[in-house]
């Protein structure tokens, strides 16, 4: 702090003892963007800044689009690490205006200034949720992200957590989303997971059969059944029927159905065929 000596007061003795004792610093910021929202300012985080009993440090700021229109806004007070986000400061520019000042004028050490910072106010992420409807895969879950696009505002880098996490089960699941930027501040949706089992049964049919026929030009075949597994539980399984069966080949067909309905078929045969040579009878010997 700098004390003027004047011609009236040549002895020092009112700039020393009545005058207020302070001085000034100011700077200019400019952010590169128009209507950049302004937040936080600090100061004196470090070792060597100092506000001795009986001083203080007062900041202000004022922000405008174009430097010289700073001039005409009114500074407004801020607070050291305290956010003014809410005070509406705003533009390309902000005047930092700090002052030093004595208040006891026996204190004899003058506030210290250091380090100071301004920063831009944080905006909150989006959060965004959408509805996911999707099919179970072989161990009947599904994994899903309900995040439909959330973003940040100033750019910032997210982490996104869905809970529950996943992989889901059949049904319905409400999963919440939390959004979270660089800077702590988060936001929150939710959706809801669907999962169908719209994978048909597996289906294995028997071997085709091949049987003598046995007489009338028919067989009586008694058929195997047909194996199937489902990913999520069993299947019902309708097998051809065993019975009467006629000379040459026949299709057989089989069938598996699930508990969600997805049906599945395969098919096999039964061949008869004649390759017995017939019976012959000779008549007996005539006498003539």
């Amino acid at each position: 702090v700098i004390f003027n000596y004047t011609y009236s007061d040549f002895t020092g003795f009112q700039a020393a003892n009545i005058t207020t004792k302070q001085g000034f610093w100011n700077v200019v910021v400019d952010s590169g963007s128009a209507g950049t929202p302004w937040g936080t300012s600090t100061w004196n985080n470090e070792a060597q800044g100092s506000i001795p009993a009986g001083t203080l440090i007062k900041g202000e700021v004022r922000a405008a689009n174009t430097q010289a229109g700073l001039a005409a806004v009114s500074y407004t007070e801020i607070f050291n690490g305290v956010s003014f986000a809410g005070a509406g400061i705003a533009g390309r520019f902000i005047e930092l205006r700090m002052t030093l000042r004595i208040v006891d004028t026996a204190v004899k050490s003058s506030p210290v200034l250091s380090d100071v910072t301004l920063a831009t106010a944080n905006n909150a992420p989006v959060a965004a949720c959408l509805d996911v409807n999707t099919c179970a895969n072989e161990q009947c879950v599904a994994s899903a992200s309900v995040n439909n696009g959330s973003y940040d505002p100033d750019g910032d880098p997210l982490t996104l957590v869905q809970s529950p996490a996943g992989p889901f089960g059949l049904g319905t699941t409400a999963v919440g989303l939390t959004v979270t930027d660089t800077k702590n501040a988060s936001a929150t949706c939710s959706a809801n997971v669907t999962v169908a089992d719209c994978t048909p049964p597996a289906i294995t049919c028997p071997a085709p059969v091949v049987e003598e026929c046995t007489g009338n030009g028919a067989a009586q075949v008694t058929l195997a059944d047909a194996s199937a597994s489902d990913n999520c539980g069993s299947a019902a399984v309708t097998n051809a029927a065993s019975g009467s069966f006629a000379l040459g080949t026949t299709a057989t067909s089989y069938s598996a159905v699930d508990g969600a309905g997805n049906d599945a078929s395969c098919g096999s045969s039964v061949q008869v065929v004649d390759t017995a040579p017939p019976s012959l009878t000779c008549p007996g010997a005539s006498t003539i």
